[in-house]
């Protein structure tokens, strides 16, 4: 009941309202859980913890056509539906800036910034444990904002590829739903 109150259809044509309401759950869901996950990773670790939002979609494959002759299954779906946007995996070839290791996209220039931006993103974690860059200092790539950690800011995650911004995972009602449901959850 509660879900459906905070995700409430805005259009029951097919395609449109009860999409866009999963659509925004999902979305919800997902960002709130990172946030949720690196409470719980930090237990156990001194380590700060960065989570982020990706959203540049990828473009398609070269000559890449859906097979919609076949109908979805459970678990890996490739090539039986769009396998573009921003989904999740599709930040792999700008987080390893590797656009240039194959010609089976079509990238752009966008796409060449974005894999510039988000592989130097990394290369400072990985040197200085921080994606922003040495301690005090923000050698983060220019027009991305300052990346804060999930420990001492646990509500925000930096948005990759679209805005460049810092974002908050949802809004507080929200967050008390998905916070809610993941926690009544029975541990397996």
């Amino acid at each position: 009941k509660r879900f459906l109150e905070l995700y409430t259809p805005t259009d029951h044509e097919t395609g449109k309202g009860p999409l866009d309401a999963w659509n925004r759950a999902a979305r919800d869901n997902t960002r709130n859980n990172i946030a949720l996950w690196a409470q719980e990773y930090h237990q156990k670790t001194a380590s700060p913890v960065y989570g982020y939002y990706f959203t540049h979609p990828i473009p398609p494959w070269n000559n890449w056509q859906p097979d919609y002759s076949q109908p979805k299954v459970p678990g890996f779906t490739n090539q039986k539906g769009p396998v573009t946007g921003a989904y999740h995996g599709a930040e792999f070839a700008y987080t390893f800036n590797s656009l240039t290791t194959n010609n089976l996209r079509s990238w752009s220039n966008t796409d060449r910034i974005v894999g510039d931006k988000v592989s130097t993103l990394w290369a400072n974690f990985v040197k200085h444990g921080n994606p922003n860059g040495p301690p005090g200092e923000n050698k983060g790539p220019e027009g991305v904002a300052f990346w804060p950690n999930l420990i001492d800011h646990p509500h925000t995650l930096l948005e990759l590829g679209g805005e460049w911004q810092t974002i908050r995972t949802t809004d507080p009602e929200n967050e008390q739903f998905w916070t809610s449901y993941v926690r009544s959850q029975k541990a397996w």
